[in-house]
C-alpha cells in the first residue's frame, strides 16, 4: 500500500513538473502559414498552434521541449478535439524537413474532450499506449498534448490525459 502511494505520488509530481516546464517554456519557433493564399481562401480557414518535438531546435533532446507549428483547417469554427486530432496527424512534409516530428502514434484516436472551468480532459483510445515506452517518449507525448491544449484555449490551466477513461495508468513509462 505504501509502495503504491509512493509511486502514485511520484507520478503526480512528475506530471506537475512536466506541466510547469511545458507551460513556461520560452524557446519557440513557429512555421507561419502561407501568406500567398488569396483572401477568399483565408476566409474559410481557422488557424491554431499544435506542438511538435524538433531536435534541430532542441539539440540536447530534453524530451519535453515542444515547439509550435501553425495549422490551418477549413471551416468557420474550431474545437479542442479538432486541434488534438490535427496534432495526432503529425507534421506535414515541409514541417518534417524543418525537423518537426510527433511522438504521438498516428493511429491514436480521441474518444472525447471535456472542459470544466480551467481543466480539460482529453480521453484517447487504448491505441495511444500501444508501443509506447520510456519516460522520454511519455514526457514528449504529454508535452505535445498539454501545450497544444493550453495554446488552443488560454483559460485551460490543467490538462488530464486519460485512456479509455483511465487516468492512473494512462501513458506510464
Amino acid at each position: 500500500m505504501i509502495k503504491r502511494n509512493l509511486i502514485l505520488g511520484l507520478g503526480v509530481l512528475i506530471v506537475l513538473l512536466v506541466l510547469s516546464v511545458v507551460r513556461f517554456s520560452d524557446i519557440e519557433e513557429k512555421i507561419i502559414p502561407d501568406e500567398n493564399l488569396s483572401t477568399d481562401q483565408n476566409l474559410n480557414k481557422i488557424s491554431y498552434e499544435v506542438y511538435f518535438s524538433n531536435n534541430n531546435l532542441d539539440p540536447e533532446v530534453t524530451c519535453i521541449k515542444v515547439f509550435p507549428v501553425i495549422k490551418e483547417v477549413g471551416g468557420s469554427e474550431s474545437t479542442l478535439k479538432q486541434a488534438i486530432e490535427t496534432l495526432i496527424s503529425g507534421p506535414n512534409d515541409e514541417e518534417k524537413k524543418a525537423g518537426y516530428y510527433s511522438s504521438i502514434p498516428g493511429y491514436a484516436k480521441v474518444n472525447f474532450v471535456k472542459k470544466e472551468g480551467i481543466t480539460a480532459q482529453i480521453d484517447f483510445s487504448s491505441d495511444l499506449d500501444k508501443g509506447i515506452g520510456g519516460s522520454c517518449m511519455v514526457g514528449a507525448i504529454r508535452a505535445q498534448i498539454v501545450k497544444t491544449a493550453i495554446a488552443f484555449d488560454d483559460s485551460i490551466m490543467h490538462v488530464i490525459i486519460s485512456v479509455d477513461g483511465e487516468t492512473e495508468t494512462a501513458l506510464q513509462p
